[in-house]
């Protein structure tokens, strides 16, 4: 991703504590409503450094967005909790297509 940055059209953000980079986000325009978060990754042993890059990021880069897309939460039930705490206004239900041998 970072490679291809500009091609991709991708919006970043990053929070740096002390000259090293503890919070980075990778976000991309999915369409003129739409910011889809591709990347959001913290420190976990800075309490709240996750919720203050999602607020920082958002804030500084989603004013033209409707609609933020926080993409799918794995099945991880800590992710889908804290996706859920941002009280979203729809969820997408998501299937898998298998073939049979």
């Amino acid at each position: 991703m970072v490679e291809n940055f500009s091609i991709f059209g991708l919006i970043s953000g990053a929070i740096m504590v002390k000259k090293a980079v503890c919070a980075v986000c990778l976000a991309q325009k999915l369409s003129p409503a739409t910011l889809v978060m591709h990347v959001l990754k913290a420190d976990p042993n800075i309490a709240g450094l996750y919720q203050t890059a999602m607020r920082e990021f958002l804030s500084h880069e989603a004013g033209n967005f409707q609609y933020v897309n926080l993409e799918q939460d794995l099945g991880i039930e800590g992710l889908r909790k804290a996706k859920l705490s941002y009280h979203p206004c729809a969820m997408v239900n998501k299937y898998s297509i298998m073939r049979k041998c």
